[in-house]
């Protein structure tokens, strides 16, 4: 997850050698030798340092037949959108709760939306571009996920435009019915949530803290990733989940 994996990835096997992947799955790994999938989901494929080539088209292939696979030739852009959609696992990984769960609370679904408002914005103000592909929105993905990939898809592809912009009373309203629907019953809370249950440390530097180094390097405010990412970090070290008011 986050935007850094190419350029890491890069830094130890050189830039020529990565192809990158947006995962658009659901699964939990608490224990070795033990995966649970709630949602299959898709893949998209891409350069990340340039034009797609026959290697990654090959790849794609290969990916293809475990799961449906897409190419991309805008890779930094679908990272981008995902790490909007990515900043309310540090909800799970704050409370130990589901994400449903946290927007139904009161002020939970607000907290939930100001943390995507926030990224989008500040994201907007650096000049990154999003991508809006909706990818999952095919009949093998619709057929393998049903209504749970359509949910995943347009909230994927629309959410970064469309949910940030609504007033923010429609926006928890809109939040607050995803919480119910079928998508949100899964028993799903993310793979911040998942390296803490597994006495870990997680991925929260590379989602919100992402946004939090960006909006310091623009000068601007971000005190709803900023407390999201202090809290998971005091998680992290005491093990004790804490409530949503926190």
């Amino acid at each position: 997850n986050g935007v850094q994996g190419d350029h890491l990835a890069a830094a130890v096997l050189g830039r020529d050698a990565v192809v990158g992947a947006a995962v658009m799955c659901a699964a939990t790994y608490l224990r070795p030798g033990e995966v649970s999938v709630e949602f299959p989901g898709w893949l998209v494929v891409g350069e990340p340092f340039g034009e797609l080539r026959e290697r990654t088209r090959a790849i794609a292939g290969v990916l293809g037949d475990a799961l449906p696979t897409y190419l991309t030739r805008r890779l930094g852009r679908v990272r981008w959108s995902k790490l909007i959609s990515n900043l309310n696992n540090a909800l799970c990984a704050a409370t130990g709760l589901l994400l449903a769960e946290i927007v139904s609370m009161p002020g939970g679904g607000m907290l939930a939306l100001r943390l995507m408002r926030e990224g989008y914005h500040i994201t907007r103000a650096a000049g990154i571009h999003l991508d809006h592909g909706f990818y999952g929105l095919t009949p093998r993905v619709l057929r393998r996920g049903g209504l749970s990939a359509a949910l995943i898809a347009l909230l994927q592809g629309g959410m970064s435009t469309v949910l940030v912009t609504l007033p923010e009373p429609v926006g928890v309203r809109v939040l607050t019915a995803a919480g119910r629907s079928r998508l949100n019953r899964l028993p799903i809370r993310g793979s911040t949530w998942q390296s803490i249950a597994r006495g870990r440390p997680s991925e929260i530097e590379y989602l919100n803290g992402e946004i939090v180094r960006l909006a310091t390097r623009l000068g601007l405010p971000a005190p709803f990733n900023a407390q999201a990412l202090k809290v998971v970090h005091e998680v992290e070290r005491s093990g004790v989940f804490r409530p949503v008011q926190d």
